[in-house]
């Protein structure tokens, strides 16, 4: 898995945080982020409902406690964060409840409890949970969270529909197998992956293993890998 770790973790460091480590510690020890734009993040004020949208631009319903690891290779512990899928930007909240705004480009890893979410770098994957990871294969099983935007329904006529949006949560799964990617939407996408692995790729075939069922693929790779 050496290709796969360094193809993932490895990016390039931007030298634009010139904070001190003693700045760094009192974020630890306040338990919270004072002043995220110090490590370049925007303040967004308060979170405020939208009034026309159903649904939530955010990954998680409410915000998550973890860790933050940025590209210049700062740690940020003790957050309160959330991942913006309709902005494709890291929402971190400190303890007034004053929100700011981090470009996902900015972040490295960040960690919700035992879930974990990297940066790729990979044009069209970005930022992704990791889902499962084979100890006998070189093959990361990988979960890309987005957005479905529903224009509103409403028929002026009519006056029939609804006037809001709707934002539905979706994700893709991805396989990278040998520091190649793979979108896997179907059997054929998951069997093309493994290509270079026969004997697990024919097991895959007999046991009728798809993405489309990711509690069976799971199992599969949990008793195969």
């Amino acid at each position: 898995m050496k290709n796969i770790r360094f193809f993932l973790l490895s990016s390039c460091i931007l030298d634009i945080f010139q904070l001190s480590a003693q700045e760094v510690a009192l974020d630890v020890i306040e338990g919270g982020v004072i002043n995220l734009q110090g490590y370049g993040g925007v303040m967004i004020g308060k979170e405020l409902p939208p009034s026309n949208v159903k649904g939530s631009p955010y990954l998680f319903d409410d915000f998550q406690s973890g860790e933050l690891l940025l590209t210049s290779n700062k740690t940020i512990r003790g957050i309160d964060w959330n991942y913006d899928l309709f902005n494709d930007v890291i929402i971190i909240k400190n303890k007034k409840g004053d929100l700011y705004s981090l470009t996902s480009a900015l972040m490295k890893e960040i960690n919700a409890g035992d879930r974990q979410f990297k940066n790729t770098n990979i044009s069209g994957i970005g930022i992704v949970e990791f889902i499962f990871e084979c100890n006998n294969y070189d093959f990361l099983l990988l979960k890309r969270h987005w957005l479905l935007k529903k224009d509103p329904s409403y028929i002026e006529g009519l006056d029939f529909g609804s006037r809001d949006y709707e934002l539905i949560r979706k994700y893709d799964l991805f396989g990278l197998v040998s520091s190649n990617s793979y979108e896997l939407k179907s059997r054929k996408d998951l069997l093309a992956a493994f290509n270079e692995y026969p004997e697990l790729k024919q097991r895959m075939k007999e046991k009728k293993v798809s993405p489309r069922d990711l509690e069976k693929l799971l199992n599969f790779l949990r008793t195969n890998c």
